[in-house]
């Protein structure tokens, strides 16, 4: 399963201009992990500059993660609505992202608290494979 805007769009029930995710994929195989792409552009309206020179800034990054996990739990768990707190406890940025990135972020849900409290993981990578950064977080898992 996966989906473009429109689709993340109608699942997360929010406006398409607000979804920052191009497209995700999501396979029930494996359903504690989900995969999500970006193209950063130039003409992205997250960049920033810094002394001439653009980049994509650090909570830009953890909002896709957040993102990429409200579309996991929408996905592992139906009917549950939406992931309303995220808290994070571990961030590490590793690169700079600059425009004409292509990201790949990917979410895993490594512990499940009696259906309550999740332990995320995730991880944005560039098209190299470099990891550019990572977060653990925690999430309450309950129907809004």
């Amino acid at each position: 399963m996966g989906g473009d805007k429109k689709t993340i769009a109608r699942l997360l029930d929010m406006p398409e201009d607000k979804v920052k995710i191009d497209r995700y994929a999501y396979d029930k195989k494996f359903p504690d992990e989900i995969k999500a792409w970006k193209h950063i552009g130039r003409k992205d309206p997250d960049l920033r500059a810094y002394k001439g020179r653009l980049y994509y800034p650090a909570t830009a990054l953890m909002l896709l993660i957040d993102l990429a996990a409200e579309l996991l739990v929408t996905n592992r768990f139906i009917g549950l609505g939406a992931l309303p707190g995220l808290v994070a406890t571990d961030t590490r940025f590793r690169k700079p992202v600059m425009p004409e990135n292509e990201l790949l972020i990917q979410v895993k849900l490594l512990r499940n608290y009696k259906g309550k409290i999740g332990i995320f993981s995730g991880v944005i990578a560039d098209r190299e494979g470099d990891v550019v950064a990572e977060n653990i977080f925690k999430g309450a898992l309950i129907k809004v």
